[in-house]
């Protein structure tokens, strides 16, 4: 049976998706620490790109080359604050406000 990826493309796909998780992983704490430094301090801040670091650490598991990582991509959507916040906020304002209140 002839294999479909070579090491190397493997490798590649790795550090690919090494590089889509750091950054994802580096907004996602980053939007969590917003929220946190709001609640305890009181410190108003805002998040540059909000659903920046769902979607990245999203593409990194998907990237891997491991299936078991790829049905599991999913998560980073709701653990990140700003994706779980804003997408149903899009969906809301796409259906509900331009669909049903023409």
């Amino acid at each position: 049976m002839a294999q479909l990826f070579s090491l190397g493309h493997i490798r590649a796909m790795k550090i690919l998706s090494a590089i889509l998780g750091l950054l994802g992983g580096w907004a996602i704490v980053g939007n969590w620490w917003i929220v946190i430094r709001w609640y305890v301090f009181r410190k108003k801040g805002e998040s540059l790109v909000p659903i920046f670091g769902g979607v990245l650490f999203a593409l990194a598991m998907i990237t891997y080359p491991e299936p078991r990582v790829r049905h599991l991509a999913w998560i980073p959507l709701i653990v990140d604050l700003g994706c779980s916040l804003m997408i149903p906020g899009f969906l809301y304002a796409v259906f509900v406000d331009k669909v049903f209140k023409k």
